[in-house]
């Protein structure tokens, strides 16, 4: 190849690596901004650049992407990935056409602009938000006598009528005394304003009553305070004879519901202003009682059982007998 030709191949290769001037264009037309961006040519040995493609080595130095140096000046540094053909990373005029690490990216003007990261955090999807709510809970009556029915009531608020409308699940919990756990015990759905009613329950022991509305789409959990229900044994009396004879056996017998066997019970005569215990039993297996005595005294006698409660129950009072001694 004639000396001058090789020195125009040469040249217009150097610019092709610096991404400054196509191969298309006379090389010898550059402008200054371009001639400070044309690196130190690289070198094979003593052979001319255009014997060079096919050494690995040259073919490995071939590639160069841009980076943008502190100054803001665009340099050209080794990329640690050879170029398949050998030629710039960046011709001019067009991106990289490999996938790239690297943080800048060359434009159609030859010049490094950063890139943009290919992932955002995504924001939520614009779901509602979750609605607060609250549950009122009030019982009919706060004392009753085992077998007695009591009525629960309450309603559910919120800020949405979305969530304290018609339809909304409330269950009701009960802990019975002597237990650290709410069980499910009743449940149901509100009217149109979000009130509710269980109606009708029968307490037989005490016991903690509670509200839950469970959560549901955006809805939240309400849970509602406390209510206590006591519940008083249920005392039953009875007398073999209401009309005794004078020295005669009375025998006076009942039963506690609920039972509790082994827990006390007391006989008393209505005497004077209050009521004076006479007789003491303790209750057999099946929560039933005794009592025996002669008939004498008054010709009228009052007398009622008083039995003393347990863990579960409240005392218990039994109505009041009325005895008729004759001769």
């Amino acid at each position: 190849m004639p000396r001058r030709a090789a020195r125009v191949a040469l040249v217009a290769c150097i610019a092709m690596l610096a991404g400054l001037t196509p191969l298309g264009r006379a090389v010898g037309v550059r402008s200054d901004a371009a001639r400070a961006q044309i690196p130190p040519p690289p070198t094979c040995g003593n052979f001319p650049l255009p014997a060079c493609p096919s050494s690995p080595a040259a073919s490995g130095s071939a590639s160069a992407s841009a980076s943008s140096s502190p100054s803001g000046s665009p340099s050209a540094s080794p990329s640690p990935s050879p170029s398949p053909s050998g030629s710039a990373a960046c011709p001019s005029g067009s991106p990289s056409s490999s996938p790239s690490s690297s943080p800048s990216s060359c434009p159609s003007g030859g010049s490094p602009t950063p890139s943009r990261s290919a992932s955002a955090s995504s924001s939520p999807s614009g779901s509602p938000a979750q609605q607060t709510r609250s549950i009122s809970l009030f019982s009919s009556k706060s004392k009753v006598t085992s077998g007695e029915e009591v009525d629960f009531e309450g309603r559910i608020f919120s800020a949405g009528s979305t969530c304290s409308g018609a339809d909304e699940f409330v269950r009701l919990q009960r802990r019975i005394a002597g237990s650290n756990t709410f069980e499910n015990f009743l449940s149901g759905l509100t009217q149109s304003d979000g009130s509710y009613k269980f109606a009708g329950v029968e307490i037989e022991s005490n016991a903690d009553y509670r509200a839950l509305a469970p959560a549901h789409d955006n809805c939240a959990s309400a849970e509602s305070s406390v209510q206590t229900v006591l519940a008083r044994g249920r005392v039953s009396i009875g007398a073999n004879d209401k009309s005794p004879k004078r020295g005669s056996l009375v025998r006076i017998k009942g039963q506690v519901r609920p039972g509790d066997p082994s827990s006390k019970v007391r006989l008393q005569q209505r005497r004077g202003g209050g009521w004076e215990t006479v007789l003491g039993d303790r209750l057999d297996g099946r929560s039933r009682y005794a009592f025996e005595f002669e008939a004498t005294g008054p010709k009228t006698q009052r007398y009622r059982v008083h039995w003393l409660g347990s863990k579960q129950n409240e005392p218990g009072t039994s109505k009041e007998l009325k005895l008729r001694l004759h001769k």
